[in-house]
């Protein structure tokens, strides 16, 4: 009865299969980026870097990551578009966009209230963005006024923005731009899987960054304290060998000694004032090299203890 019926299974079952390796794929990706970014902390220059390679590489779309910087300074940007022929230059035409924003946010006045003008919506964003057909305007207004020329050289005709948050913490914000075609909301959630594991391990860079400075701090308090103590130390016994009346020559060679130990330093000495001979007399030391010590000093202006050889 007429001809044969399309084979609807069949082209189903291509497309689904089809799905499936895509799917696939974006696993491995996030399984692979997982991987990398476990053993990246807590460099935020090579995590953003290998998010935005990754993201981009996997889309096959020009991707950046922004990581909003903190008191210290500005923040990190990593742009990459996969692209072989054209990529290089537009991953620098890309790349000098939002560094002319960011650059503007930090000449701005320090009240903040110029940066906030100035700032491209699409780095301070707190919710997914996803615009399938946006017109070139609504992209160049997420952008920023810089971003013109980029999006109509680059023909960018989608546009996802996912933020980078842990916690209800803004750290950035990952953006893929593609240029011909529509993203989906497959595309959308993909990119915000990603986004999700930078925040993961860009917070565990900054914890760990803060947990060693913290245990640094411990170690140069508990430094200090054993450092006191061994001066308080030296100071006691010094105490009780005046009270025990020994010899002033003693003593001070005693105090030469403790001050040595307790400071950490090679040599000391004590020297006393000769006015009328506007001298120094060096009466006491300690530390290597102290009779070596004596001879040079020992000259114009400076007399060594008796029975050294002032040379």
């Amino acid at each position: 009865m007429g001809g044969a019926e399309p084979p609807v299974p069949a082209t189903t079952d291509v497309a689904g299969y089809q799905a499936l390796r895509g799917q696939a794929a974006r696993m491995a990706a996030m399984a692979e980026l997982s991987r990398e970014l476990a053993s990246l902390v807590p460099d935020v220059e090579a995590v953003a870097s290998i998010v935005a390679r990754r993201t981009a590489e996997s889309l096959h779309d020009a991707c950046f990551l922004h990581v909003a910087g903190d008191d210290s300074g500005a923040g990190t940007i990593a742009v990459h578009d996969p692209r072989p022929q054209e990529g290089a230059g537009l991953t620098a035409a890309l790349a000098s966009v939002i560094e002319v924003a960011e650059v503007t946010e930090d000449e701005e006045a320090p009240d903040g209230a110029g940066a906030q003008a100035g700032r491209p919506p699409v780095l301070s964003t707190l919710r997914r963005v996803w615009l399938p057909e946006p017109r070139p305007e609504e992209i160049e207004a997420l952008l920023g006024p810089h971003s013109s020329g980029y999006v109509r050289e680059a023909g960018i005709t989608s546009l996802i923005a996912a933020p980078v948050m842990i916690r209800g913490r803004r750290l950035g914000v990952l953006v893929c731009l593609r240029a011909g075609g529509a993203y989906n909301a497959a595309d959308a959630a993909y990119v915000q899987e990603l986004a999700d594991r930078a925040a993961l391990a860009l917070d565990n860079g900054r914890l760990f960054a803060a947990a060693t400075n913290e245990l640094a701090e411990r170690r140069r308090a508990e430094a200090d304290l054993r450092a006191r103590a061994v001066q308080q130390a030296a100071v006691a016994e010094l105490s009780q060998r005046a009270l025990a009346r020994v010899e002033p020559t003693e003593l001070m060679q005693a105090a030469t000694a403790a001050v040595a130990g307790a400071l950490a330093v090679p040599m000391v000495g004590v020297a006393e004032t000769d006015l009328a001979r506007a001298e120094l007399i060096l009466r006491a030391g300690a530390g290597r090299a102290h009779g070596r010590a004596h001879a040079r000093r020992a000259g114009p202006g400076v007399s060594g203890p008796p029975g050294h050889d002032h040379g």
